[in-house]
């Protein structure tokens, strides 16, 4: 019976051990991007930055000396926020003079000795193109027939959005979307 067990337990050993040298606490594996989406802080309906994911916890200090470790194809990155341990490092752009919904420009890491991008154990992340970014989409609209403009800020916290509604005839009509109803937005028009 022990003779059986015997290749079990060895298996089971080897498979305890790879696992513990290859975890982000102390392993060997670099860290990748998994998963990037591009975002619009400003919801102006133009790109401002990336967001990517990492296969692990990665740590990055800021970043806003060119040249940067990042690339977005197409961008110019003018910053790296910093992160000291998670999975989601946010890659700030410069905009584009227009609208850029639909964009997935590749992303690029190349490895650098200045500010890298690594993970908990200290592994670099590999040199790496990722181009399966998800789309900027478009703001959403309160109704039909509305853009969306900017966020207004204010001192009353029922005050959320303000929405610009165009005519046909081009003359504009602004509302600030509260609660419990809406309000004037005239500053707007």
């Amino acid at each position: 019976m022990e003779t059986r067990l015997l290749p079990l337990i060895l298996l089971a050993a080897a498979l305890a051990v790879f696992a513990a040298g290859n975890t982000s606490a102390g392993g060997t594996i670099k860290p990748r991007m998994t998963g990037a989406a591009m975002g619009d802080a400003d919801h102006d309906n133009k790109a401002d930055r990336v967001t990517l994911t990492y296969s692990e916890d990665v740590k990055h200090a800021v970043d806003i000396v060119a040249p940067f470790p990042l690339s977005v194809a197409g961008y110019t990155v003018t910053k790296v926020n910093a992160l000291t341990a998670g999975r989601k490092l946010v890659v700030i752009l410069q905009e584009q003079a227009a609208s850029d919904l639909g964009a997935t420009p590749a992303v690029t890491y190349t490895q650098t000795t200045s500010r890298p991008v690594k993970d908990i154990a200290g592994n670099q992340a590999r040199n790496q193109t990722f181009s399966a970014l998800r789309r900027l989409t478009r703001t959403p609209t309160a109704s039909a027939g509305m853009t969306a403009s900017r966020q207004i800020p204010t001192s009353t916290p029922a005050k959320r959005t303000c929405w610009i509604r165009r005519s046909s005839t081009g003359t504009a009509t602004a509302s600030t979307v509260t609660r419990p109803r809406p309000a004037s937005c005239a500053a707007m028009a």
